[in-house]
């Protein structure tokens, strides 16, 4: 073997020992979605957007332990098919006696629509919520096709994380950030003017969104305990809301009813909670919502609420 032939040989065992490890280093740092597509040996799920992502801690849902936040983002988890068929994989498939927290807002369950036909466009089709098809540790279909940065930089991050955000292995996403309420405020400002003018305006309730959260909470009542939840957000954002979709708690409450579960609204807390920007709890806030939220679950599981 000639020396070139010796010093591509090394390259290559070299390169490839280096991708084994770097998909070994795979963490909440190195990555804000990969654990989601790992195993999480759960007892009930969280659902919802980047607004359940941040809010809801379940480390602080002792009443049921175990739960797992599968939210992920606006335009990566609305309710709808690709969404309900990751689930399904993350979903425990024997326990009969878990708990699922369905967080639902207008966003959640509006779409834009396509011009011509007036369908949903499902913009989560293409997202790797929806292309990725394994559950795995390590989930190497992940790394190949999500991972856009060097596999260097897996193991640098690993150890000198650098995002200020931290997907938990029980999927909650904390944004170490603390509350400074000038930055919000301006945060507050660039979000919903964002909102207004593209979110607002491109997307319309959708019927289609609502029968596939009818679709999920029947099959998660065969499985445990239900409970719908709205997650407060700044005023001014709910007031968007209601402007938007003016009847949705109305809907929200009677889908609660017809399945025989119950929908809670905290309201007040509204203007009680600190939000990093208007949409998104800041991490401390998180806790203390986790903390009410895991009395409604207790609540919710010896068959009332308070």
């Amino acid at each position: 073997m000639n020396r070139f032939a010796i010093k591509l040989l090394v390259f290559v065992v070299f390169a490839g020992l280096t991708h084994l490890i770097a998909g070994y280093h795979m963490n909440g740092h190195t990555d804000t979605n990969y654990l989601r597509f790992t195993p999480s040996g759960n007892k009930g799920l969280i659902m919802g957007n980047s607004r359940a992502a941040q809010a809801i801690c379940p480390d602080d849902l002792s009443a049921h332990e175990g739960l797992f936040n599968a939210a992920f983002a606006l335009n990566t988890s609305p309710y709808g098919e690709a969404y309900s068929a990751y689930l399904m994989k993350q979903l425990n498939q024997q326990d009969k006696d878990q708990f699922f927290v369905f967080c639902v807002d207008p966003w959640s369950l509006s779409s834009a629509m396509n011009p011509e036909t007036g369908e949903d466009i499902w913009v989560e089709q293409s997202k790797f919520m929806a292309t990725t098809s394994t559950i795995a540790d390590p989930n190497w279909e992940f790394i190949l096709e999500q991972y856009s940065y060097g596999w260097g930089n897996i193991i640098r991050e690993h150890y000198r994380p650098t995002s200020g955000m931290y997907l938990h292995k029980n999927g909650w996403l904390e944004v170490m950030r603390e509350y400074n309420q000038e930055r919000a405020t301006k945060r507050r400002i660039d979000k919903l003017g964002g909102y207004k003018r593209e979110v607002f305006i491109q997307n319309k309730p959708s019927k289609n969104r609502k029968v596939w959260l009818q679709k999920l909470i029947r099959e998660m009542k065969s499985r445990g305990k239900v409970l719908m939840v709205r997650i407060p957000v700044h005023p001014d954002f709910f007031e968007m809301e209601q402007t938007f979709w003016p009847g949705f708690e109305k809907e929200m409450n009677d889908m609660a009813s017809k399945e025989g579960v119950v929908f809670w609204s905290p309201r007040a807390l509204n203007e009680e909670l600190y939000f990093n920007d208007g949409h998104h709890m800041n991490y401390k806030s998180s806790h203390r919502f986790s903390q009410l939220l895991n009395q409604e679950i207790e609540a919710v599981k010896q068959g009332g609420r308070r």
